[in-house]
């Protein structure tokens, strides 16, 4: 995801490196000289089939079918030296010519995929992979490359799936790893999760030819984790093994940010983007640090170079207006010299959500009236009338937010606990049932899918729920609804009892 789009033959979303690459030259040049057909089969997935596939085999028989599968494969060869060389639109148009020819070609698909990423077309390039991995559905490097797409396309719930199934096939396979590092630093899940996580990455990293992008991911998942100088450490091991990697640069700029070394940040985040201006997950990154180090005219001229309409652009801009003044005095009174100012008015809604609810209930209607598109004061609409117990409202706008953002979990938490307190325990128990399926190891979400359950009656299903919640739920933090599932739990079993009679 944070990788240059295309260095050598197959580089794809982010995952694979350079001593991968190198590797994957040498193979294909050993099928060139030995069986003198361009084939790169799985661009280094090394535990694929010991055969080749019966498109790649030499010994064809003289009929019009084999003739095309050989010119395809040519056309393929031919394709590859044109994408290593950067002509990106000669090599789309000869892995298209090469498809025509063999439609199922998976490696033509995956190597047509990054061009179409490259060149900003998400969707096309995740459908190609989709044909791809339905072609060869045990092609792990496949099913990590669309992970990794539906990641950056923001379908989080199906990347993951995509991700997991990889590992499941090959509990070693380094790009399903690094890309889940990015998917759980978008939705930052619960901390046993990430060190679940962790824990594999540790391994993988301690195998001999552990790449640099996981030594990168480790080094994030250590960042998450507050390990800051174990993070450090990792980023070194990364930098060893390829200096310009562009996923430990990025990694470098978090850590700097974690540990308040702003100016630090700031430095290194002007140095990335100018290696990659066209990258916008890159110049946000530059305008965080620019901010935290209070270099606001910087961090706004890199943002009105960018595309208003990104929903991460808009945020940015609000968090460039709030964090001028984070008092909501100050703000107020700029909002009374500018009245129509949404991103004063979206501050304000945040700001106040805790400690004055009521207020910012007011400030966070004005701003999803004056742009519902936005789905952060969308979001902060939902949640302050969710929090002043106006459940009805509440969820006819989160029923709309969840239609328009279904992969949001801020969305469907304020949802559930909407749904639940309104005693409409079905629908409740569907949006916790997706918080669970997204976030396995949240305790609260199975302890209110429990009693959701408990109150519908459907006591093997409660009593289910709350077994896992007391296995997962940390004494400190969930005392209180510990003390009511063990209270509970003796007249249930009864109830389950009398019910088997």
């Amino acid at each position: 995801m944070l990788e240059s789009p295309v260095k050598i033959k197959c580089m794809i979303a982010g995952n694979f490196n350079k001593s991968f690459q190198i590797k994957i030259v040498g193979i294909v040049f050993f099928v060139f000289l030995h069986f003198l057909l361009a084939a790169p089969v799985a661009f280094g997935q090394e535990d694929d089939d010991d055969q080749m596939p019966e498109y790649l085999e030499t010994e064809t028989s003289e009929t019009p079918e084999s003739n095309d599968d050989e010119k395809a494969i040519e056309l393929f060869k031919q394709a590859q030296d044109a994408h290593e060389k950067g002509d990106l639109d000669l090599a789309l148009k000869l892995y298209d010519e090469a498809l025509k020819l063999l439609p199922e070609f998976p490696e033509a698909l995956y190597q047509k995929a990054s061009i179409l990423d490259a060149k900003g077309d998400g969707v096309g390039a995740e459908n190609c992979l989709r044909n791809a991995v339905e072609l060869r559905p045990d092609w792990t490097l496949g099913l990590a490359a669309l992970g990794s797409q539906l990641i950056k396309n923001r379908k989080l719930t199906e990347a993951k799936e995509f991700l997991d199934r990889a590992i499941r096939i090959d509990p070693l396979t380094s790009p399903a790893y690094v890309s889940l590092t990015d998917l759980y630093e978008m939705t930052r899940p619960p901390e046993s999760v990430l060190k679940k996580h962790y824990s594999a990455l540790v391994f993988i990293s301690s195998k001999a030819g552990a790449t640099s992008a996981v030594w990168a991911a480790r080094a994030t998942v250590e960042r998450l984790l507050g390990s800051l100088n174990d993070a450090s450490e990792s980023l070194k091991k990364s930098f060893e093994l390829d200096p310009g990697n562009k996923r430990a640069k990025f990694a470098e700029v978090e850590i700097a940010l974690a540990g308040k070394e702003y100016d630090k940040a700031a430095e290194l985040g002007i140095n990335l983007k100018r290696l990659f201006p066209a990258d916008t997950g890159v110049s946000l990154l530059a305008v965080r640090a620019l901010i935290a180090s209070g270099r606001m005219s910087e961090a706004k001229d890199v943002l009105d170079r960018m595309d208003g309409s990104e929903p991460a652009v808009t945020e940015l801009r609000a968090l460039l207006e709030t964090e001028l003044n984070k008092d909501p005095a100050v703000l107020e009174a700029a909002l009374e010299k500018d009245p129509e100012n949404i991103e004063l008015i979206g501050g304000l809604c945040s700001l106040l959500r805790t400690s004055d609810p009521r207020k910012a209930l007011d400030y966070c209607r004005r701003a999803y009236g004056m742009d519902s598109s936005r789905q952060e004061f969308a979001i902060g609409f939902g949640a302050a009338l969710v929090r002043l117990k106006d459940y009805p409202n509440a969820i006819k706008v989160l029923e709309e937010l969840k239609r328009r953002f279904p992969e949001t979990h801020a969305v469907r938490a304020n949802l559930a606990t909407a749904y639940f307190h309104s005693n409409l325990f079905e629908k409740a128990k569907e949006e916790y049932s997706w918080i669970i399926k997204t976030q396995p190891d949240l305790p609260a979400a199975y302890y209110f899918m429990a009693v959701s359950h408990d109150r519908l009656k459907e006591f093997a299903d409660a009593m289910a729920n709350y077994q896992t919640f007391l296995k997962l739920a940390d004494e400190a933090t969930f005392s209180d609804e510990i003390g009511r599932v063990n209270l509970r739990l003796p007249s249930l079993r009864r109830q389950l009892a009398k019910s088997k009679e």
